[in-house]
């Protein structure tokens, strides 16, 4: 009987919130609609009601959203309503509430400064908040999130015409904020497409991120992260710095291609994990600079300059189960020592035997030739690849190593490149938004 009376209460409460807060739809536009004005409906709105944008709006001030409630455009035939910011600093600010949503809408033109972050939506301290369906386009930032929580930003797609670092913005940027997740969007035309600082337990999945100034996905202080699943194909993929317990996992870099370009950099990590990955026409594939205890595993390093870059500052990492094939340097270093463990992976140079069948080499394969460690040591020596006195030195290297880490060596390596399907190769593929052309939005 106590339990049923608690019930009754707690529905009548119920309906009560919903009558009250109910989800009222107000709509937007210049004729026939509740509103002309789009920031007087908001304000008139009740919280939790839904505002339908119901076609282009020409904004003089940015929309400000202090109450938790829907923004939504309402597309005719796939267009989304331009909500055109003209310019003026942020196009929408939500701020100081939670449990918002923005979805299917065209979000065009935030201002430019060089003291603040202006953004076609710019999320502060809000918790619970949702930006999904939307287009930005020629934003400063595409979404920028501040002390968030619990938000989710996915199926938008970001473009910008940024022409150098100083005055441009990222695509979506994350500062202080805990628990978001950033999957299936498309990002071009920006500084950094993701860019995420003093933010953790992170996920970031299914975006494809091209043609940046700089990095694809940028982290700063981001520890206890996944990032998975995502096709980068940016100037640098991935820079990863000074976080720990990250998770890459099942994405493709390719064409990082260029003097100082690397599909991932890994600066100060430490305690993560680097698997089923594709490397494909990098530079360099795996940067690693003050990296420890990490894993790299069950990646494939496909037609990059140089595979693995590893400095002598990196310790303890345990590179196995990879497989390197058609590059031209596997793995280059500056150190003479090796503090890191190299076991049971597949190198197409290696010219070995297997007389007992087990199906690893019965000697160890070296992976440093003398050029690579030169070249790591001094960059500009690379344009003497393929020279005849290069090839006659890495002969007597091999036959008497003096100059290369003797000890950095892979001891049971594979014979016969194992025919198992990468997870990155099927699943990567699979139901990521295709490049767009701009034309269409």
């Amino acid at each position: 009987m106590k339990n049923t009376t608690i019930i009754k209460i707690v529905l009548i409460y119920f309906f009560f919130i919903v009558t009250i807060f109910g989800q009222n739809t107000i709509t937007v536009c210049s004729y026939n609609c509740d509103f002309q004005d789009i920031q007087k409906a908001i304000d008139s709105a009740q919280p939790f009601s839904t505002v339908l944008v119901k076609e282009d709006l020409s904004l003089q001030s940015t929309i400000i959203i202090k109450k938790p409630l829907t923004l939504k455009g309402e597309a005719i035939l796939n267009r989304k309503p331009i909500l055109n910011g003209n310019f003026h600093k942020n196009v929408i600010l939500v701020k100081d509430t939670e449990n918002v949503s923005i979805t299917n809408l065209n979000i065009q033109n935030s201002g430019s400064s060089d003291i603040e972050e202006f953004a076609g939506i710019q999320f502060n301290k809000v918790k619970n908040c949702h930006a999904s369906d939307n287009v930005l386009y020629n934003n400063t930032y595409g979404i920028y999130l501040a002390n968030t929580q619990d938000c989710v930003v996915e199926n938008n797609v970001f473009y910008s015409f940024s022409e150098n670092e100083v005055k441009s913005g990222n695509g979506i940027h994350l500062w202080y904020s805990y628990k978001n997740t950033l999957k299936n969007n498309v990002i071009s035309g920006h500084r950094d497409g993701l860019y995420f600082e003093y933010s953790e337990d992170l996920i970031v999945e299914h975006n494809r991120i091209y043609n940046n100034l700089r990095y694809g996905i940028h982290f700063m202080f981001c520890s206890g992260s996944q990032i998975q699943y995502n096709i980068v194909d940016n100037p640098t993929g991935i820079a990863l710095m000074y976080s720990k317990q990250l998770n890459l996992s099942n994405n493709v870099f390719k064409n990082s291609w260029g003097n100082s370009f690397k599909a991932l950099l890994l600066k100060d990590i430490n305690s993560s994990i680097v698997s089923n990955n594709l490397f494909y026409n990098n530079s360099t594939g795996i940067f690693t600079d003050n990296s420890n205890n990490n894993k790299i595993f069950n990646n494939k390093f496909l037609n990059n300059g140089i595979a693995l870059e590893i400095l002598g500052n990196s310790y303890y990492n345990e590179f196995y189960h990879n497989i390197f094939e058609n590059n031209i340097f596997d793995v280059a270093t500056n150190s003479r020592d090796n503090p890191n463990k190299y076991y049971e992976n597949f190198w197409d140079k290696y010219r070995g035997y297997d007389l007992d069948k087990d199906g690893y080499g019965d000697v160890p394969y070296r992976p440093v030739s003398l050029f690579s460690y030169w070249v790591s040591r001094y960059p500009t020596l690379s344009i003497l690849i393929r020279s005849p006195m290069v090839d006659f030195l890495e002969l007597l290297e091999k036959v008497y190593p003096v100059i290369t880490p003797s000890q950095l060596m892979d001891e049971k390596p594979i014979i016969k490149r194992k025919e198992k399907e990468h997870a990155q190769n099927s699943k990567t593929q699979q139901n990521l938004p295709k490049t767009i052309s701009f034309k269409e939005r």
